[in-house]
């Protein structure tokens, strides 16, 4: 009976310490997994909309035209900045809304991002609220759409250190030179980065629009989780090279979802290691039963 109730105890303590492990483990591994699920639901989100734009080819036509006379008329009224007056980039202008369908989401989509350095992609919406950065990438309100053109800067905003989502978290590690994609409409344009600079959110001048030039700027929060300045990124439209755009959106994409099988094949694995565990532990504890009985007899 005593090495019975010795054993009892064993087990019971090896569960706890295993069951310890399982939950920090999870623990650890929440903001990869969340990281993962989300931008497999944005690839899911980008696809819907690369559907809705082939189907809608024609209309995809005067949407683009009017973006284009939209950008034309800001840059005619504020050749300085191209962008609206606000108190300060991805700050204290953001305003919390209520909670939103998504019907808004879809009423504000205006493209994808992809960005194969960082594999980063993610949906493009055409204004900047909470719920829209917590979803993808925003446009800075009053900034040039992103559909080209001399004489436009698009301003392009993303969160950094989420923690379920690395949206722009790694931006810092672009380069000059790297490449990142977007598609509005169905249009593809290709940028390389030409300048990378760290301001402070108050800082509009580093995003005024450059005569004759085709820019985009990304911009997120730095340093990382301490956000007290801001990291542009900004880069000048350059030739997209023939099948350059769908090589580059698919290696993305393969990324995200190889990386998004391989965590749940690592969680199983985990799962099953610790179900093994228990019925190891099960049946030595009933082998032990059987044995002191057969003792007995």
């Amino acid at each position: 009976m005593k090495n019975k109730h010795f054993a009892d105890i064993n087990f019971l303590l090896k569960l706890i310490i295993s069951l310890m492990f399982l939950a920090g483990f999870f623990i650890f591994c929440y903001p990869f997994i969340a990281d993962s699920i989300n931008n497999y639901l944005a690839q899911q989100q980008i696809q819907s909309l690369d559907k809705l734009n082939n189907a809608n080819q024609r209309k995809n036509t005067a949407r683009l035209q009017k973006l284009f006379d939209n950008n034309k008329k800001r840059t005619a009224e504020n050749q300085q900045l191209g962008i609206s007056p606000i108190k300060d980039i991805l700050g204290r202008s953001l305003k919390n809304v209520a909670a939103k369908d998504q019907s808004y989401y879809t009423k504000h989509a205006l493209g994808s991002i992809f960005i194969p350095k960082i594999s980063v992609s993610l949906p493009m919406f055409d204004t900047t609220s909470e719920n829209l950065l917590e979803k993808g990438i925003t446009l800075l309100p009053g900034s040039s759409y992103p559909v080209g053109g001399k004489g436009t800067r698009a301003v392009l905003l993303g969160h950094s250190g989420l923690p379920d989502q690395r949206l722009f978290t790694y931006l810092s590690r672009l380069k000059t030179g790297d490449k990142f994609f977007l598609e509005i409409f169905g249009k593809r344009l290709a940028y390389q980065v030409s300048e990378i600079q760290t301001i402070l959110p108050t800082d509009l001048d580093a995003l005024k629009i450059k005569a004759g030039q085709d820019l985009v700027t990304l911009v997120t929060c730095t340093p990382y989780m301490i956000n007290t300045h801001r990291l542009l990124v900004t880069g000048r439209r350059v030739p997209l090279a023939k099948g350059e755009f769908d090589q580059s959106k698919k290696n993305v994409e393969n990324f995200q979802t190889t990386r998004l099988y391989a965590f749940i094949a690592l969680g199983m694995s985990v799962i099953l290691l610790f179900a093994y565990f228990l019925y190891r532990q099960l049946a030595k504890s009933r082998l032990q039963i059987r044995q002191t009985k057969e003792e007995r007899q």
